[in-house]
């Protein structure tokens, strides 16, 4: 009997150890986003039902639900509390993997000539005052963070 219990208490160790080791290595490989979200961050929520649904209606719609400010965080535990910007409190936590941080950007579309330009000397599409490149600056310029 003590035979086998020692043998047991051996496998109980061995297989807690795999069990570390098997973390480990998926924390290091796992790096999914290494931006931290904060207390009043703006952020996206992930939508899991638009996800699930893969009709041909919604199989190409946008899966991020809008722009929520973070009212509390719990980074420890990877939870979130969100509310709107009108400070009304989302029902329930948030995971940490269902998040990911909204980048707001100015200047995001170029203008484009119209039927009321075609008059102007501009015929090329958008202005060309040097803004695109401050613009292409910018979005080279943001991090974009992926969720599982």
């Amino acid at each position: 009997m003590q035979g086998r219990d020692k043998d047991l208490k051996e496998v109980r160790l061995q297989k807690q150890r795999k069990r570390i080791e098997g973390k480990e290595s998926f924390d290091q490989s796992q790096q999914i986003c290494q931006s931290e979200i904060k207390e009043g961050d703006l952020v996206l929520q992930h939508d899991s039902i638009v996800e699930i649904n893969m009709s041909q209606v919604q199989k190409l719609s946008y899966k991020w639900l809008s722009p929520y400010r973070v009212r509390k965080a719990i980074p420890d535990k990877g939870t979130y509390f969100l509310e709107e910007f009108d400070g009304t409190a989302l029902v329930g936590t948030y995971a940490r993997n269902r998040l990911k941080k909204f980048v707001q950007q100015s200047r995001f579309y170029a203008l484009v000539a119209t039927d009321s330009d075609e008059g102007s000397d501009s015929s090329s599409v958008g202005n060309s005052t040097g803004d695109e490149d401050n613009d292409q600056q910018a979005l080279d310029e943001v991090t974009v963070c992926r969720s599982a």
